[in-house]
């Protein structure tokens, strides 16, 4: 049906090509539309090929399969004896992956406990690290603590003398002012003693 269309399309092409219609576009598609009908016609051509030569091929393939079945009969008894050598040396590559089983679980189980061990004393050196280096901490911070003190001690020693000298300064003010005051005085008395 493909190839009756394909011819059908390509005669309504040439028609068109007769008749002076379609340009070089039509003769693209007519040469395209060539192909497509060759093709069609060389698939065609294998396929009836294919046909005539399946009969043979059938009588071939039951002749092949004829040949195993006796094959397989005439093998049957070595099947046996080989399916029973089969499962003795299963049975003994069983036993042999036991043996390496165990093997293979007590190295890894004693990686793991050499691997729990290097944990365990890193986090031993760790913890002692962490307290050193607290303890290293604790004594920084009351060496300036005890620094601290003393600077404020001293300050407190510097504020009490200085409180001391403003006292005794004020003291010594009110004496001064006390003297002029007397001084006064005893000008004032001197110059009424002249008067008289």
């Amino acid at each position: 049906k493909r190839l009756e269309a394909a011819v059908g399309v390509y005669e309504g092409m040439q028609a068109k090509r007769a008749k002076g219609e379609g340009g070089d576009a039509l003769v693209k598609s007519m040469a395209a539309k060539m192909n497509e009908v060759e093709g069609l016609n060389a698939a065609i051509a294998e396929l009836k090929r294919a046909t005539r030569s399946a009969p043979s091929r059938l009588a071939e393939l039951d002749e092949e399969i004829d040949k195993l079945k006796a094959e397989i009969l005439a093998t049957s008894g070595m099947l046996n004896d080989n399916d029973n050598l089969r499962k003795k040396i299963q049975e003994e590559e069983r036993a042999k992956w036991e043996v390496e089983k165990e093997q293979l679980l007590a190295e890894e189980r004693a990686a793991m406990e050499r691997q729990a061990a290097e944990i365990a004393a890193e986090r031993a050196n760790l913890v002692q690290k962490g307290a050193e280096d607290s303890h290293a901490e604790v004594e920084a911070l009351r060496s300036q603590l005890a620094a601290e003190r003393a600077k404020a001690a001293d300050s407190t020693s510097q504020l009490r003398f200085a409180e001391e000298e403003i006292v005794q300064l004020k003291a010594g003010n009110a004496r001064l002012h006390d003297a002029v005051d007397i001084s006064r005085l005893e000008a004032t008395n001197l110059e009424g003693e002249k008067v008289e």
